[in-house]
């Protein structure tokens, strides 16, 4: 059997996509999602659809759900597909120390969010950019 991976949303068709590739290799797929009818919901890839608040308006209990979950349900990662990932990495703190996340740091996320940050990286890198 493969990997017990938890998606932090199932909502997206990103996390619909990562379902077609993980669960056909074997992986054990749960998603964590608001919405009780998410897009994931609906294939036989999904092994069960964990109810949650939603992340734009409770923050703080989007990172607790996702930090019980991990806690109770041995997970081998939790998978950030869409944009619960700079939450996440702003959040980490809140998340248990071993909690099984790759994740780069929410500096890191400000830094190619910002038009004039992600210049300045490409300039730092030597990559050409539009003027």
């Amino acid at each position: 059997m493969g990997a017990r991976i938890l998606f932090s949303e199932g909502s997206s068709l990103t996390a619909r996509e990562f379902l077609s590739v993980l669960g056909p290799a074997g992986h054990h797929i749960e998603v964590v999602d608001p919405n009780p009818i998410c897009i994931c919901r609906f294939s036989r890839r999904t092994k069960r659809v964990h109810r949650c608040p939603p992340a734009s308006s409770d923050p703080l209990g989007y990172l607790d759900s996702i930090n019980g979950l991990l806690a109770a349900g041995g997970f081998d990662v939790l998978l950030p597909t869409h944009e619960q990932a700079w939450l996440l990495a702003a959040g980490r703190a809140r998340l248990a120390p071993d909690a099984p996340i790759a994740i780069a740091s929410a500096e890191a996320f400000s830094r190619v969010q910002s038009k004039i940050e992600f210049a300045r990286l490409l300039d730092e890198i030597g990559l050409p950019q539009p003027k």
